[in-house]
């Protein structure tokens, strides 16, 4: 059975030599190893609590407080 080509990366293999994970990555970033997904660093603050809440009541229809 193949693996994919990843090191340390066990899973079986499912198209160019990687798994489906590391497929996936591969046709979006062009690299398997690379994740452009970047943190602001501000979800635990009460600022992003307030920006959430608002867009709840903004976009969710059923939210209670929607007069």
């Amino acid at each position: 059975m193949k693996t994919c080509s990843v090191e340390k990366c066990e899973g079986k293999h499912y198209a160019h030599s990687f798994c489906y994970k590391h497929y996936k990555k591969y046709r979006k970033y062009g690299n398997p190893l690379e994740s452009k997904l970047e943190s602001h660093k501000m979800a635990r603050t009460p600022i992003y609590s307030i920006w959430c809440a608002m867009k709840q009541r903004c976009y969710y229809e059923k939210h209670k407080r929607i007069l």
